[in-house]
């Protein structure tokens, strides 16, 4: 007989599974930047195909781990099997998105539903981008638009509505293909138009949202020793540091930037670290942003383990410090610790929460 969707049961989670990750490839890496476009279309069609709506909010929600898991793999080394179980409660925020898409896409959606699909699927998915952005459970990692950060006419979206427009415009049109490829003529018709402004949309952005003038260039350097570990392995790595620095002096250089938690907590408070860094910066005739992870006291008195640049010229520190806003989950602080602490004996994830910057600071080369 004709091949179908299957039903119900352990092969239909699999392929929801299945479905939802799918995504995930749009994200560096591969960076299939073009894949988001049709990503969910696999997705949406199975849930289209639930012939109850319970079974609409299981695949919504099997869709969901599979999404979570996909695009948050990189928790792996801080969480290992437990990221299944924390996939698994973040995945029901798409239980009640797989009912609503079951509704509007299911059957033989009518001129209005078709319409009403094209923006309510994409307002659900936007909903739960914004839920899960909360600091309490991660944070804003793996939206859906920042899939798109390497597209210029994206990038002049997200100058207008943030990521969030960038979002809201990848699930349009994915809604649109399913209308496309399963609704009848005056839905399919419906879709079809909706595509077609999303042009002008994206063409209006791109040719009037306000552009940034530019006023000269600056060439940067980025030097990363890689990963030392082992004994003396602060030292090492500073050394390591200076020398790839040494290798950019009389090379037009504006400023370097050294990793994340490129000098040890240690020798962040040595006088004789400051002073090899001034002379580094001296040496290559250009600033030097370097970054710790240390115990610190921040400029309204709170004092904690915060990630730090902090800008180092001939002279040594400047005195222009940015503390880190954006932490990672579990590697950094553990979202809502009391109940995930547990996280902390079973993986890499932090023993203590890091402190967050309260603004952005701007560094005066």
């Amino acid at each position: 007989g004709r091949w179908s969707l299957p039903a119900s049961g352990w092969l239909r989670s699999v392929a929801a599974l299945l479905a939802g990750a799918l995504p995930a490839l749009a994200f560096p890496a591969p960076s299939l930047w073009w894949l988001a476009y049709v990503a969910l279309v696999p997705w949406l069609l199975l849930i289209r195909s639930a012939a109850t709506t319970r079974r609409a909010a299981l695949d919504g929600w099997t869709g969901g781990i599979g999404f979570v898991i996909a695009v948050h793999h990189w928790l792996m080394p801080s969480l290992h099997v437990f990221i299944v179980l924390l996939a698994a409660l973040l995945g029901l925020l798409w239980a009640p998105w797989g009912v609503l898409a079951g509704r509007l896409l299911g059957g033989a959606p009518s001129l209005l539903r078709a319409a009403a699909a094209v923006v309510a699927v994409p307002s659900g998915w936007l909903v739960i981008e914004l839920v899960r952005s909360w600091e309490g459970l991660g944070g804003p990692w793996g939206l859906l638009g920042a899939s798109q950060w390497e597209v210029g006419p994206a990038l002049r979206v997200a100058s207008v509505g943030g990521v969030w427009l960038v979002s809201l415009l990848v699930v349009a049109v994915n809604t649109a293909l399913v209308l496309l490829v399963t609704a009848r003529t005056a839905a399919r018709t419906t879709a079809g138009v909706l595509l077609v402004l999303c042009a002008p949309a994206v063409i209006g952005a791109w040719a009037w949202a306000p552009q940034p003038a530019t006023t000269g260039t600056a060439r940067i350097a980025v030097v990363q020793p890689g990963v030392i570990a082992g004994p003396n392995s602060v030292e090492r790595r500073l050394a390591r540091g200076e020398e790839l620095t040494r290798t950019v002096a009389g090379r037009d250089v504006d400023l370097v930037v050294w990793g994340e938690s490129s000098i040890g907590a240690g020798a962040w408070k040595d006088p004789e670290t400051t002073r090899r860094l001034a002379a580094l910066s001296r040496e290559t005739g250009a600033d030097l942003l370097v970054n710790v992870d240390a115990r610190q006291t921040d400029g309204s008195g709170r004092s904690g383990i915060f990630k730090s640049a902090v800008l180092v010229g001939p002279d040594g520190p400047t005195g222009d410090r940015y503390d880190k806003m954006r932490l990672v989950p579990f590697g950094e602080y553990v979202p809502a610790r009391s109940l995930l602490g547990w996280a902390t004996s079973v993986g890499k994830a932090a023993g203590e929460d890091r402190l967050r910057g309260d603004r952005q600071v701007v560094m005066a080369l």
